[in-house]
C-alpha cells in the first residue's frame, strides 16, 4: 500500500493510543502499516512526543542478528513463547538504540529488565482471564440468589457451594498475582535505576555532568576505554603531522608567488639552504612572465 492511499488528517484518539504503545518498539514503516497512515505522519508524531529517533530497517536487522548470536538467546528460546520472543526482540532493539555504549554487564541488566517486563505482561494477561472468570461465577451465583430459597433443590445448593469455592479460589489467585506483579514492578524499577534509564536520571545526567580530573583517570582503568581513546589520540597525532607536512610544502598563491605556508624558525631548522633560493628563482621567473 502506498502513502497516497493511506488516511490523512489529524490523528484520532485511538490512533494516538496505538502509537504511544508502539513508538519505541516499531519503526515508522511498521507503524504506518499498523494504523494506515503515511510514514511522514508517524515521524511528525514521534518528534512531537520527543521519542528516540526511529532507526532504519537495516540497523534493526543488524541488531536482531547480533541478539541471536548472544549466549543467552538459546536460553530465552526455551523460556519464552514465539510471541514473547518477538516482543523481546523489539524491546532489545529499542534499548540498544537508546544506549549506545553497551558493555557485557549492561546486556545482562537489559536481559533481566526485558524478561521482567514480559513476565509482568504475562501476569496481566492472566489477571484479565481471572477477572473475567470471577465475573462469570459471580453472575451465576447471583442468578441462584435471586431465586426463591424454598424452590432450590439439593443439586442447586451443591452448585452454589461449588461456585462459591471457585470464586474464593479465583480471588486468592488474583491476590497472589497482584503480589507477584508488585514485586516485579519493584524489580523493574531497580533495573531501570541500575541502567540509568529513568527520565529523572537522564535529565540529572545532562544537567549535572560535572566530571573531575580524577573521574577521568578512573575511566581509564577500563581497558576498552583506554583502547578507544588511545586509538583516537594516535589518529589525531597522525592527522596533525600529515597536515603539518602539507603546510610545510611549497605552495603557489593567487598572486603567483611560491612559498611555504608555515615559516616558523623552529620548523625550518635543518632545511636545505637551496630551497629559499628556489623560492626566489621561481618568483623571479613568474614575475618576468607577467611582465
Amino acid at each position: 500500500m502506498t502513502n497516497e492511499k493511506r488516511k490523512s488528517g489529524p490523528l484520532s484518539k485511538k490512533e494516538r493510543e496505538i502509537l504511544d504503545r508502539h513508538l519505541t518498539l516499531k519503526t515508522d514503516e511498521e507503524l504506518s502499516i499498523l494504523i494506515n497512515r503515511s510514514e511522514e505522519a508517524i515521524a511528525k508524531y514521534r518528534a512531537s512526543q520527543g521519542r528516540v529517533a526511529e532507526m532504519t530497517n537495516e540497523t534493526a536487522d543488524v541488531l536482531k542478528r547480533e541478539l541471536k548470536s548472544e549466549y543467552f538467546w538459546e536460553e530465552l528460546k526455551i523460556q519464552l513463547s514465539e510471541e514473547e520472543l518477538k516482543s523481546f526482540e523489539n524491546r532489545w532493539i529499542s534499548l540498544m538504540n537508546q544506549f549506545k555504549d553497551v558493555l557485557a554487564t549492561d546486556k545482562m541488566q537489559m536481559v533481566d529488565l526485558i524478561r521482567c517486563e514480559i513476565l509482568m505482561n504475562r501476569l496481566l494477561v492472566e489477571q484479565k482471564f481471572v477477572r473475567d472468570e470471577m465475573k462469570r461465577v459471580q453472575n451465576e451465583l447471583e442468578e441462584y440468589y435471586a431465586k426463591d430459597v424454598m424452590s432450590l433443590e439439593a443439586a442447586d445448593h451443591d452448585v452454589m457451594a461449588r461456585l462459591t469455592t471457585d470464586y474464593n479460589q479465583l480471588m486468592a489467585s488474583h491476590g497472589t498475582r497482584d503480589n507477584t506483579l508488585d514485586k516485579l514492578g519493584k524489580e523493574k524499577k531497580s533495573l531501570l535505576g541500575a541502567l540509568k534509564a529513568t527520565r529523572d536520571q537522564r535529565v540529572n545526567l545532562l544537567e549535572n555532568n560535572k566530571t573531575t580530573f580524577w573521574d577521568l583517570l578512573r575511566m581509564f582503568d577500563d581497558y576498552e576505554i583506554k583502547e578507544r581513546e588511545g586509538r583516537h589520540m594516535e589518529l589525531v597525532r597522525v592527522a596533525a603531522k600529515q597536515k603539518e607536512n602539507e603546510l610545510f610544502e611549497f605552495t603557489e598563491f593567487e598572486d603567483g608567488t611560491v612559498d611555504r605556508v608555515i615559516l616558523f624558525p623552529e620548523l625550518l631548522e635543518g632545511v636545505d639552504d637551496e630551497q629559499p633560493k628556489q623560492i626566489n628563482t621561481i618568483t623571479a621567473k613568474q614575475t618576468d612572465d607577467v611582465n
